[in-house]
């Protein structure tokens, strides 16, 4: 192999491959090959070592497949997906928000929910967003009235869930928010 040339040529070589095992499956090895050089700095001989990684392999690739199905579920679907962090700061817009309220993704990472909000819903959703930060609880159906972009209101009904670190801490919501504004017209 091209690598082993490399080696013999006095490289350190790091590299993958997919060998076949005695069993006849394929599997994934970590190679490193070390030269051992003579005190003329002519290489000797070869030290290898490798390393099992196709279990890892296999896993990326079904980590990679599930992001994939997943971006084109969040991208695709009519709601507003988001993140925010456990202040209400605004980490993630799926690209709905364009559609919904007239901004990119983009504007609003590092803004609130609640600079959006008009009238009393700001106060009334942020009181029941510090109840919901400090029970950790996961909402449904909070309806709220929206400034659209171009000025128009927008009526959201939003639910979340909370989203925990490595040690079991809060540190934020992730949901969505579905335009519910056509809705609430034919009821009136």
């Amino acid at each position: 192999r091209e690598f082993v040339l490399r080696a013999a040529a006095g490289e350190h070589v790091h590299q993958d491959a997919v060998i076949r095992g005695y069993d006849g499956r394929f599997l994934t090895v970590d190679f490193q090959i070390l030269p051992v050089l003579d005190d003329a700095n002519q290489v000797t001989h070869l030290v290898a070592s490798g390393l099992d990684i196709t279990k890892r392999k296999q896993a990326e690739v079904r980590l990679q497949e599930s992001e994939t199905r997943f971006r084109a579920l969040v991208e695709n679907t009519p709601d507003w997906i988001w993140e925010v962090d456990v202040s209400g700061v605004l980490t993630y817009n799926s690209p709905q928000v364009s559609a919904i309220l007239g901004y990119a993704p983009e504007e609003l990472i590092g803004r609130s929910p609640f600079d959006l909000m008009v009238g009393a819903d700001v106060k009334r959703i942020g009181n029941l967003f510090t109840e919901i930060v400090r029970t950790g609880q996961p909402f449904a159906n909070l309806e709220h009235t929206n400034l659209h972009r171009d000025g128009r209101t927008v009526i959201l009904e939003t639910s979340g869930a909370p989203i925990h670190g490595p040690n079991g801490e809060l540190v934020g919501f992730h949901g969505m928010d579905r335009d519910i504004t056509a809705r609430k017209q034919a009821e009136t």
